[in-house]
């Protein structure tokens, strides 16, 4: 992974680890299959001040992993006092935030361990693509690579005692999510380009998950 993306809501980004024309995207939460592993040579297994290119301070604080397109870095983090969520776009070259999108929402209770921002975002060549939950609500939102809303869908209630912390991912032409809580679950796939439903699969639950949707191929392995 190119950066890391702390409580304290730094964004490091590494010596030797900046995207180029070669390097493979990191779409989603643990990169390409879910399976956290990078095709880069050139990354540290462990670093000092000296290896980092830049760092930037983010609003808020949030659990969410970036994702990279290019040479933009996308993320996620939520205002502990408000609830407010903060959709980012950082220049993976020189840590230069080019644009924030702010997202009301409600404060609600949660564990004390988990943020109001603990989805990871997913992103494809067109869109990002990023989700968080209050009791009354699930919201998927897409915004283009300059910050522009293209849609965004209410899932209904989530219940949990904890909060949430799921992530969509992009499969094809379609953002898939997991929505397993205390209450009525489902998997739901949407289409990217337009937010409508393609389909949607019950699930039950006893308890809420946060496991994120895995899709494997042979050459992931």
């Amino acid at each position: 992974m190119i950066g890391l993306l702390r409580k304290s809501l730094a964004l490091l980004i590494l010596l030797g680890a900046t995207h180029n024309s070669s390097a493979q995207e990191w779409t989603r939460f643990r990169g390409p299959n879910g399976t956290g592993i990078s095709q880069a040579k050139t990354i540290p297994t462990t670093w000092s001040e000296k290896d980092i290119n830049w760092k930037v301070g983010l609003p808020g604080a949030g659990h969410s992993s970036p994702v990279l397109w290019g040479e933009k870095v996308f993320l996620a983090s939520a205002d502990d006092q408000t609830g407010e969520v903060f959709v980012l776009c950082v220049n993976a070259a020189n840590g230069a935030v080019l644009w924030q999108k702010n997202f009301p929402f409600s404060k609600y209770r949660k564990h004390d361990y988990n943020s109001f921002a603990s989805g990871s975002p997913a992103v494809d060549e067109h869109r990002v693509y990023a989700c968080w939950s209050s009791p009354s609500r699930l919201a998927l939102v897409a915004l283009d690579h300059k910050g522009d809303r293209v849609w965004e869908k209410n899932l209904g209630a989530f219940a949990s005692q904890h909060g949430s912390g799921t992530s969509p991912i992009v499969y094809q032409d379609k953002v898939v999510l997991a929505d397993e809580q205390d209450g009525e679950s489902f998997l739901i796939a949407v289409d990217a380009r337009t937010g409508e439903t393609r389909w949607k699969t019950p699930r039950k639950t006893t308890q809420t998950a946060y496991g994120t949707s895995v899709h494997l191929s042979v050459e992931g392995w």
